[in-house]
């Protein structure tokens, strides 16, 4: 059986005072033998306190990166530190308007196109959203 295809979106900010959203990152990277991280979305939060940017998740991929050996040891599946920041997507940096969306961004482009690669394969693609 096919691992779950997974796009996580977050509006991690690591100077936050919300650590929880690096952690859950960090903890769905060590689960890459149980799903299939097809794309993560750095998106600003509802309240405007957190961008999500990339250059963010980029850092926490890059700790990622100093255990992939001893992860890749253990079980396979795990992504290498390139192929997680080929699939990571700015979003918007700032709050949506009113309506829930302004214009198309890289994220939400990927999402769609995940989504659509996930129909053809026939599967689901999960969204995973924290913030």
């Amino acid at each position: 059986m096919a691992k779950p295809r997974v796009f996580i979106s977050t509006d991690l900010k690591l100077t936050s005072e919300e650590k929880d959203d690096a952690q859950s990152l960090i903890h769905a990277l060590l689960y890459q033998d149980k799903i299939n991280i097809v794309g993560i979305a750095g998106t600003a939060s509802k309240w405007g306190h957190q961008n999500g940017r990339v250059s963010d998740i980029d850092a926490i991929i890059d700790v990622y990166g100093k255990d992939l050996a001893k992860l890749q040891a253990h079980a396979s599946g795990f992504k290498s530190v390139a192929e997680l920041k080929a699939i990571s997507h700015q979003g918007a940096t700032a709050v949506a308007p009113s309506a829930g969306f302004s214009s198309a961004t890289a994220s939400s482009k990927a999402i769609v196109a995940e989504a659509k690669k996930a129909a053809a394969a026939g599967e689901t693609l999960n969204v995973l959203t924290w913030g």
